[in-house]
């Protein structure tokens, strides 16, 4: 168990796993070179543009009048009076509770 605790000993020279002897280095690739594109002319319409059409004035529209319900009938034909309106007090609940 003693050959756990012992160390390489130091040659002075770092180890330079990267390097191999008959390696290359790569050659770096050129960029590639793209043709400049000419100047593109503006597209020019044939014909002329026609200018928006006005928008007319608001006129002023008459109210509706509001029509008038049909008389209602008893189903043989015979017209029925509306009854008449009574007053019906609002409920009010109990203020505080």
């Amino acid at each position: 168990m003693d050959d756990l605790n012992t160390t390489m000993p130091n040659t002075g020279t770092p180890a330079d796993d990267t390097a191999l002897p008959n390696q290359v280095p790569p050659t770096p690739t050129p960029a590639p070179v793209s043709e400049p594109t000419p100047a593109e002319e503006p597209i020019l319409p044939t014909e002329p543009i026609a200018e928006p059409t006005p928008i007319p004035e608001p006129t002023e529209i008459p109210p509706t009048p509001e029509p008038t319900p049909a008389p209602s009938t008893t189903g043989d034909g015979i017209p029925v009076a509306p009854a008449p309106a009574t007053d019906v007090p609002e409920a009010t609940s109990p203020v505080g509770e």
